[in-house]
């Protein structure tokens, strides 16, 4: 008993000893501070001469002190989500400041005192009431980042020409009619931003930012794309979605770079045969559009990788169809198809397939050829029955059969390997066939 008890304190001395060991060292608890934020200046004035990073985040403060003169050597500021509705005069002092930002508070002018900081190279100043900028902005020379979403604006002075070093341009959620021409003076933007603002058209003087990677112009009321556009030859990813676009200029295909290309929700009536050229895209969004065939050129395409076509009413799909070889994703949901394309089935890299919501009353025994397929969404057809070939699907995990007309199951399903999910909601199974199926099926996740 002796040598248990002696035992049992050497154990607690050593646990002792291992947790002092694993204890993590101590941080300088201003450093801790500055890294978590400050209730107000006040609390970091002691830190002033020192601190290169403050942060006071919704503390609801109305009012920052002339005090802010002190902290000389701050480099990053965030104010972010507080009442502010102007800055003191002491804030020119802050001459070492890169990072300012002032997203949700209460500004209704752009606060002049900021372009007295020439080295400011990131400005937030999104989710304010921001309705006109001043044109000392031209002063900014190093800002690279510039976010004015959700605010008032509907115009840009032409000062914001003078903006040599500007990449990031954020104008999202903002008052625009038309197309802020003056940006365009801004040759070194890589992104611009212009969703949900209500802009009619865009201009052809959209083709001067030739640098544009990233175009984002969803949520308007754009009715027609210039042909201009194809002067952006850097052009990565455009957003399009939710506009009233008819057509597409034929000169689209020179955007030869662009990867990400999103048009859905639009009154398109056919895609251009132009598509074709664009042989780096990735992911194409067509869906909610009013064309019923999609040209032989799509073939052309073998990087893509999504393409979505949900909400089309499409009578036919081009033979080239299935040279999409390295699609893993495809949305052909409410697309008014009365036969599965057997096109479909040669896409043997297709992970996920989402065809609900049309009228189909049968699926191919070709589909043991999508060797990849994990994912199969069949809902709200008028399946009767599945091929026994599906039970050939090695890599499927997840089948939706909701809202058809099955009243068996396939020999062998019992035997796919992967098998997890099988939901079969409101089909016409008898009773002794759900029961049936549950003894089949006891380790997969079945809704009958």
């Amino acid at each position: 008993m002796k040598r248990y008890v002696i035992f049992l304190m050497l154990l607690c001395l050593g646990v002792e000893l291992y947790a002092q060991k694993m204890k993590p060292p101590s941080v300088n608890p201003n450093i801790r501070k500055a890294r978590l934020g400050y209730n107000n200046i006040e609390e970091a004035l002691p830190e002033a001469a020192t601190l290169k990073n403050l942060i006071i985040m919704n503390k609801r403060l109305k009012v920052i002190p002339e005090t802010i003169s002190e902290f000389k050597e701050l480099e990053s500021i965030d104010l972010s989500g507080n009442q502010l509705t102007e800055l003191p005069a002491g804030f020119k002092e802050l001459k070492k400041l890169r990072v300012v930002i002032l997203n949700r508070n209460a500004f209704t002018e752009f606060p002049k005192v900021l372009t007295e900081l020439e080295n400011i190279e990131v400005l937030d100043l999104s989710n304010n009431k921001i309705a006109s900028i001043s044109k000392e902005i031209e002063n900014l020379k190093n800002l690279r980042n510039l976010k004015l979403s959700m605010n008032k604006l509907s115009d840009i002075p032409p000062e914001i020409g003078k903006l040599a070093n500007l990449t990031d341009l954020i104008l999202d959620d903002n008052e625009f009619e038309t197309f802020p021409i003056n940006i365009t003076k801004l040759n070194s933007v890589t992104t611009l931003g212009l969703s949900n603002n209500k802009l009619k058209e865009l201009s052809p003087e959209i083709g001067k930012m030739t640098n544009i990677r990233k175009l984002n112009l969803k949520n308007n009321k754009i009715t027609s794309i210039p042909k201009e556009i194809s002067k952006i030859k850097s052009l990565e990813f455009l957003e399009l979605e939710n506009n009233l676009l008819t057509t597409l200029p034929n000169e689209f295909g020179q955007l030869s770079e662009l990867k990400q290309l999103s048009l859905g929700e639009n009154e398109i009536l056919k895609l251009p045969e132009s598509i074709g050229l664009l042989t780096k895209l990735q992911n194409l969004d067509f869906s909610d559009n009013r064309a019923e065939n999609i040209p032989a050129e799509i073939g052309k395409l073998t990087n893509l990788v999504q393409l979505e076509l949900k909400n089309c009413i499409i009578k036919s799909f081009p033979k080239t169809f299935s040279q999409l070889v390295n699609l893993k994703s495809l949305n052909l949901s409410n697309c008014g198809l009365t036969e599965f394309p057997k096109e479909i089935t040669d896409m043997k890299m297709l992970i996920t397939l989402d065809i609900s919501r049309n009228k189909l009353k049968s699926i191919p025994s070709t589909i043991e050829k999508m060797v990849s397929l994990q994912t199969l969404k069949m809902d709200n057809n008028e399946i009767e029955s599945l091929p026994k070939e599906i039970t050939k699907l090695p890599a499927l995990r997840t089948i939706f059969l909701n809202f058809n007309k099955l009243k068996t199951l396939p020999e062998d399903i019992e035997k796919m390997p992967e098998l997890k999910v099988l939901q079969m909601r409101k089909n016409e199974f008898s009773d002794e066939e759900k029961e049936a199926i549950k003894n089949r099926l006891p380790n997969v996740r079945l809704s009958l």
